[in-house]
């Protein structure tokens, strides 16, 4: 939809919310996110608004509210790489690896999805000709601690 309104479209290598974050404060720009983890960066002096309204035909972004964050971090320099195409096909062949986190704390409850959807992964694979053997790995839920 964004590409068809004409607008630009980056896939990051790394955390979206670390590559969000460094670029806005790298450009003067301001984040609209309702996630909290905007608020963890040392360095980010970034306009954070949780939403939105249209009114008259004008964008109205909505302030979010101040949120201390209990695990602080750093903004990446330089500005991590992105790219204008999902980078996950170029990136299995050079690595051979899929490493993924842990998409939600709700894995607590119903597992990892990355785990979930293997079979779906690995016929993704063999549709786009991945001829190799792909090592995957995922964190999940420690339901021992």
């Amino acid at each position: 939809m964004f590409r068809m309104l004409g607008v630009r479209v980056h896939y990051s290598e790394v955390d979206n919310d670390d590559t969000v974050a460094t670029y806005a404060q790298a450009h003067g720009a301001v984040v609209l996110s309702g996630d909290k983890d905007f608020y963890r960066y040392k360095q980010g002096s970034f306009p954070i608004y949780s939403d939105f309204e249209l009114k008259s035909g004008q964008l109205q972004l909505i302030q979010s509210q101040e949120f201390w964050h209990p695990k602080p971090r750093d903004l990446i320099w330089p500005l991590p790489i992105t790219h204008a195409k999902y980078p996950c096909i170029s990136k299995l062949k050079s690595t051979r690896q899929y490493m993924k986190g842990c998409p939600s704390a709700l894995t607590r409850y119903t597992g990892n999805l990355h785990i979930i959807c293997r079979h779906m992964r690995q016929a993704f694979y063999h549709a786009m000709g991945i001829d190799f053997v792909v090592h995957e790995s995922f964190i999940d839920w420690n339901h021992e601690s």
